[in-house]
Order: C-alpha cells, then sequence, then structure tokens
C-alpha cells in the first residue's frame, strides 16, 4: 500500500459502493419481474411506485426504495467526498492521517448503506443518520483543515520569501562549513548550533512556500568553486 495514496483510491471505492447499493435494488426488481413486464433496460426508470410496490410485495418495495435511496445518497455526498479528498492532497495534508480519514469515511459508508436498507424501524435509522453526521464531520474537518494550510501559504509575502532566502544563504558563505569525510553529513564550524540571523527563522509558511516553489538548493562548499557564478 505504500505505493497508492488511498485518499485518492478512496474516491473510486466510495462510487463503488455507491454502484452495489443500485445493483441490489435493480436485483431485487428483476427477480421479482420475471415476465419483464415492469423493468425494461432501454428506460429503467419509467415504472411509476405503484407498479413497483404492485410487483415486489410491500416488504420487498421497501427495502427496494431504501436501497435506491442509498444510491442516492452516496451520489449526492460524493462530490462532497471527492473535493476534501483532492483538497487535500492539494494542501500537503498530512498523508497518513489524510489515508485515515479516507480509509474511516470508506467504512462508515459501507455501514451507512447497510443500515439504510436493513433499517426496520425508527430507532434503526436513527444509527443510520449519527454514521451520516460522522462522515460529514470528517469531510468539512479535511476541507477546513486544507483552507487553512493554503490560506496560509497565500499569505506569503513572496518578495519576503525570497529575501530570506537570501539572508539565509549569504549568512551560510560568509561562515566556515566544514564535511566530515562523508559528504552527506555536514556539520557547522566552529559552533555546531550556529544558525543564521534571523529571528527566529523561517516561519512554517515560508518554510513550506520555498520547498513547494523549489527557491532553495542546498550545495556543499567544495563545490561552489567549480561552479560558475554570476559575477
Amino acid at each position: 500500500m505504500s505505493n497508492v495514496n488511498v485518499s485518492i483510491a478512496a474516491i473510486p471505492a466510495y462510487c463503488f459502493i455507491n454502484l452495489l447499493c443500485h445493483l441490489y435494488a435493480t436485483s431485487l426488481l428483476i427477480s421479482a419481474d420475471k415476465e419483464r413486464k415492469v423493468y425494461d433496460n432501454r428506460n429503467p426508470r419509467d415504472a411509476s411506485p405503484e407498479t413497483l410496490r404492485r410487483t415486489l410485495g410491500p416488504p420487498t418495495y421497501e427495502t427496494y426504495t431504501r436501497a435506491k435511496a442509498a444510491h442516492t445518497n452516496g451520489n449526492e455526498n460524493l462530490p462532497l467526498f471527492a473535493a476534501a479528498m483532492l483538497a487535500g492532497n492539494f494542501a500537503h495534508l498530512d498523508q497518513r492521517a489524510l489515508n485515515i480519514a479516507a480509509a474511516a469515511i470508506i467504512v462508515m459508508r459501507v455501514l451507512y448503506s447497510l443500515s439504510y436498507i436493513t433499517a426496520k424501524s425508527r430507532g434503526q435509522s436513527y444509527i443510520r443518520s449519527l454514521i451520516w453526521m460522522g462522515t460529514m464531520g470528517i469531510k468539512f474537518y479535511v476541507l477546513i483543515k486544507a483552507s487553512m494550510v493554503t490560506a496560509a501559504l497565500r499569505g506569503v509575502s513572496i518578495f519576503n520569501a525570497y529575501k530570506r532566502a537570501f539572508v539565509a544563504t549569504e549568512f551560510i558563505l560568509q561562515h566556515e562549513v566544514s564535511f566530515t569525510s562523508n559528504p552527506n553529513q555536514p556539520s557547522l564550524h566552529p559552533n555546531p548550533a550556529m544558525a543564521a540571523p534571523l529571528a527566529p527563522g523561517l516561519s512554517p509558511a515560508e518554510t513550506a512556500f520555498l520547498c513547494e516553489m523549489e527557491l532553495v538548493t542546498v550545495i556543499p562548499r567544495q563545490r561552489l568553486e567549480s561552479i560558475p557564478l554570476l559575477g
């Protein structure tokens, strides 16, 4: 699963769950309509509720309508779910947390559909409503979290980010930097705790901006002499 973005893969999974509700409702009608007088694949939605009730019988008709309602509800909620997952990925939210949120919504969607189809009493229907509210809460949480992150990135002054990056780079070049025998393990000299004279340094939003826009490139000091620099 390390090569799969669960939050994105959950979108077609959500659609598949909705499709199962539709297929189940259709199978009930087809099995009851032996002579194919009601169900016509050329116009499957043409049958009136009275005709369906008469063909299926009251108990089966109620199950049929609940399965169709679960399918409709899933289609109504799919855009918000897809938007939440795409926004979470666009905002680079924590991937593990986003995957857990997506998996939780998928599990809750399965439970919601089952409870919708099998509910026989008003009390059982409240369980379905609680599950629905839980899924909506997760979707809104992801969307709000994504909006906060993207708002922070948009609030970064591009000029200020460039200025801070230049000051930090200039500071590094003006101080001695020594390397161990392994060039991949740099250490500052003479004071390993040395830090750029920024108070208190790049903000999280500025750091995210610089990384996202790929404005910073770290080059070992030993390579600077072999790189043609402007001026």
